[in-house]
């Protein structure tokens, strides 16, 4: 019971991070659409070529613009290293956003609050990279 209590609390938290996130992009004009479970699950799915790819979070667009989609996590940096922050960031999460960012086309970015208490709202929390500058520089475990 504690463990499906802990990950409905890491849900909301989730979803408040999420609402911040579209808030600090509505500022400069984006138009944000979260991306929804669905097809029987709680989780968003793309469903293409007969495949069902795990979707990212968020989509965000503004007239004139490509479409970015926005995987949006709450994680604290664990240590700083002379290129920057280290974040530790599951395998099986490239995994997914390289499979949606090729059936897509459309580039992916991983957005991170990286500052307890994530529900506190915090602009300069966040930290922005593409799954393609990110892909590479990950150590390969869960």
């Amino acid at each position: 019971m504690a463990v499906s209590q802990r990950f409905e609390e890491r849900l909301k938290e989730g979803d408040i991070v999420e609402r911040e996130l579209a808030s600090l992009c509505s500022e400069y004009g984006w138009q944000c659409h979260k991306i929804l479970g669905g097809f029987g699950s709680k989780i968003p799915h793309l469903v293409f070529n007969g495949e069902t790819i795990k979707a990212p979070d968020i989509r965000i667009e503004r007239q004139f613009h490509p479409s970015i989609a926005v995987e949006c996590k709450s994680k604290g940096i664990y240590d700083t290293y002379k290129n920057g922050p280290v974040i530790y960031y599951d395998i099986h999460r490239f995994d997914y956003a390289r499979n949606w960012q090729s059936a897509t086309q459309v580039p992916l970015l991983v957005v991170c609050k990286t500052e307890k208490p994530y529900v506190a709202p915090n602009r300069d929390a966040f930290l922005v990279a593409s799954i393609n500058k990110l892909d590479g520089n990950h150590v390969l475990k869960d």
